[in-house]
């Protein structure tokens, strides 16, 4: 017995769990997957197990492109928008603070220089050159990690306001920013 081609299982398994209505009204991205399974296929590797390592790594990430004519709306981050421009562009979650320190919600740590003259009563042998630190507002009140935390945080500035700059100058006739009454503040 011949088994079945990687297209074609894929072809049985659409047929076989989506209802017609769902075919028809998913057609683009049923379409796009069939075609990312094929490129997949013509490159010598059509078995399943490759294919699913190769979706886990590569595939699950791949943008499908609205065709033209299409009544749909592009969704995508800031970073991949730059260079593009569209008529109208919504903007959500702009409440969010320029500066993200280490928190429950948010990892953030950076490698802190340690000037063992800062910590009196240490032997400085015992003192590392590099530590890595949460990156936290307190930081700056510590004179041993001043300085790396006040360059991190003037890094954090820029890249935020760089981020925002190619947000808003991606609209041509419309921009929608959206902001929370709160400020973007969460309790901890």
């Amino acid at each position: 017995m011949e088994s079945p081609t990687l297209l074609a299982m894929t072809e049985r398994i659409i047929g076989r769990f989506l209802t017609p209505d769902a075919r028809r009204r998913e057609n683009v991205f049923i379409t796009a997957f069939q075609d990312l399974v094929l490129d997949f296929s013509e490159r010598g590797e059509g078995n399943v197990n490759a294919f699913l390592q190769w979706w886990d790594r590569t595939g699950a990430f791949t943008n499908v492109a609205a065709p033209d004519g299409l009544d749909a709306i592009n969704v995508l981050t800031i970073h991949k928008a730059k260079g593009l421009e569209y008529e109208c562009v919504h903007l959500p979650y702009f409440s969010e603070p320029m500066v993200k320190y280490h928190t429950s919600y948010v990892k953030s740590i950076s490698w802190y220089h340690i000037d063992p003259e800062a910590l009196p009563g240490i032997d400085p042998e015992c003192v590392p050159p590099l530590m890595p630190l949460p990156n936290r507002a307190s930081n700056k009140n510590m004179p041993a990690l001043k300085a790396d935390a006040e360059k991190w945080e003037t890094e954090q500035k820029t890249d935020a306001l760089n981020v925002a700059y190619v947000a808003f100058t991606r609209a041509v006739s419309e921009l929608c920013v959206y902001v929370d009454k709160t400020g973007g503040r969460r309790k901890e």
